[in-house]
């Protein structure tokens, strides 16, 4: 085998003059494939000379990935990065790479991969196979009604049951903070009566979910702050 990288051949002497060639190539790609045979000339009496390379024909050969390797494939994407991680409500994507065992890429989709984001409760995700051997997952984490503040989310990725490379992934997802801006009193009256009690309420936003109040709903002036 010639190119860039050569492959060991065995060469088995079937003994009726033909010849077994065994040979197994780990990285794909395109491979120029060559047979010799080195003839001995009776009129050459050195013991063990053989001269003469005679070309017996060379032909290219295309080797291509093997069968996907779950332990061999990885996933890639900045929230799974050691220092990744998510803010409530952001929408989240990483992507699939399949190799098989000898981490040679796969060029075709078909792979059954399953993934699964959980942090005691289910999270929904979507997994799409791009059909060149990538996948692309996405989720968007604290949307879901148990969220009630930062969470350890578990991430897993497996092929027939088989985890892939770091799976599962461990995760924080972080709560929003409290936008000012974005907060408003529900309910407070525009006249006080002085030594009375009064109750009114404080809504809390946070700039994602901040809609416009309804007109009954008071904001704060100075002399409102005042009382």
């Amino acid at each position: 085998m010639g190119g860039l990288l050569k492959v060991p051949c065995l060469v088995h002497d079937a003994g009726d003059g033909s010849y077994v060639v065994r040979y197994s190539p780990r990285r794909a790609g395109v491979y120029a494939f060559s047979a010799r045979v080195r003839c001995a000339q009776p009129w050459l009496e050195r013991k063990g000379e053989w001269e003469a390379l005679a070309a017996l024909g060379e032909k290219n050969v295309a080797v291509v990935a093997g069968p996907t390797s779950a332990s061999c494939s990885f996933c890639r994407g900045t929230v799974l990065d050691a220092k990744g991680g998510a803010t409530q409500f952001d929408r989240k994507q990483f992507e699939i790479v399949a190799q098989d065992r000898y981490e040679n890429r796969v060029d075709a989709g078909g792979d059954p991969f399953r993934v699964r984001v959980s942090a005691g409760w289910a999270v929904p995700s979507e997994l799409v196979d791009n059909g060149d051997g990538t996948y692309l997952v996405s989720y968007s984490a604290g949307t879901e009604k148990e969220f009630s503040g930062s969470t350890n989310y578990e991430i897993s990725v497996t092929l027939d049951g088989e985890h892939v490379l770091g799976s599962p992934f461990v995760r924080v997802v972080r709560s929003l903070r409290t936008d000012p801006a974005a907060c408003f009193l529900r309910g407070a009256p525009d006249v006080l009566t002085a030594r009375e009690p009064v109750e009114f309420g404080v809504q809390v936003n946070i700039c994602l979910l901040y809609t416009s109040p309804s007109p009954r709903d008071k904001r704060p002036g100075r002399g409102a702050a005042g009382a």
